[in-house]
């Protein structure tokens, strides 16, 4: 929600630690000091300390509950449908759109009490943001039961898992202790214990860096005598993302040559023989013996 404790307790707990996470604030309660939550210019203080920051609607209003709602004008001829999916834009927006006046790119979006629908989720890619589904949200439950399970989640080969956490601004004893200073600390200190098997990152990293191996498509581009021509694209629902990508080339002793955008491929492309990183949107030439 964008609460001073962000800053102040939560941030140096993943600084300790090396870590980087994803604050999601609420557009109408920055610079409500008098409530606890976050001014711009702290916002900006967790951005640059390398946290991503994302949106969480303008007025933290149920998106869900409004589409709901507007569906009892089923012939839309009231006009709720209209205005209800024209409020729900206007949070979605409005919230990327007041970010960006105060000096803050939005790239991934959560929403509030984590319920969405299919064209909560359109509006939000369309205006170049990305959905936050979460995979394990600490809500009410204890947090010693959530904590076990985030970490045996985190630990199976090739999983992704969202950890979404709702506050950590109290330290009590006994009462609450999701939103425990101490607790959040220990779930932090256990999952760098395994940081040689697992990478903790920012949700829009993330799910960026797991899209590109399952998304990535090598495209024939173009075949003309000893030289064929493709490019690497990433292409789905949530737009195309940039990154690097391995591709292997089969039976490389084919081929006396491989260029990278018109050029030979530089020496650190090169992983072995065969084996190239390149980057999404890349264009790829083969050339035969």
């Amino acid at each position: 929600d964008g609460t001073i404790s962000h800053l102040t307790k939560v941030a140096p707990i993943l600084k300790k630690y090396g870590i980087r996470a994803s604050f999601y604030v609420i557009g109408a309660s920055v610079g409500n000091t008098n409530d606890a939550y976050l001014t711009w210019a702290q916002i900006r203080e967790l951005r640059d300390q390398g946290h991503e920051i994302g949106g969480h609607t303008v007025n933290h209003v149920d998106l869900w509950k409004l589409y709901r709602d507007g569906q009892t004008d089923e012939d839309h001829t009231t006009g709720s449908f209209a205005k209800a999916t024209a409020t729900i834009t206007a949070e979605i927006v409005g919230m990327k759109k007041l970010a960006a006046d105060n000096g803050i790119d939005i790239k991934t979006f959560a929403y509030p009490y984590n319920y969405d629908n299919d064209f909560i989720k359109k509006v939000t890619r369309e205006n170049g943001m990305i959905p936050v589904i979460p995979r394990l949200g600490y809500g009410s439950s204890t947090f010693a039961t959530k904590h076990q399970e985030a970490l045996a989640k985190i630990l199976r080969p090739r999983q992704f898992t969202v950890i979404m956490i709702q506050g950590v601004d109290r330290n009590l004893e006994g009462r609450d202790p999701l939103n425990s200073v101490r607790l959040f600390e220990r779930m932090i200190a256990d999952f760098k214990r395994h940081e040689d098997t697992v990478a903790i990152l920012p949700y829009y990293e993330a799910v960026t860096y797991a899209l590109r191996a399952e998304r990535t498509s090598i495209v024939l581009v173009a075949s003309e005598g000893k030289r064929t021509t493709y490019k690497l694209v990433l292409k789905d629902d949530w737009g195309s993302f940039p990154g690097k990508v391995t591709v292997t080339v089969e039976n490389p002793e084919k081929y006396v040559g491989v260029e990278v955008n018109g050029k030979p491929v530089a020496k650190d492309q090169e992983v072995e023989a065969g084996v190239y990183n390149f980057n999404t949107g890349d264009t790829i030439t083969l050339i035969e013996k």
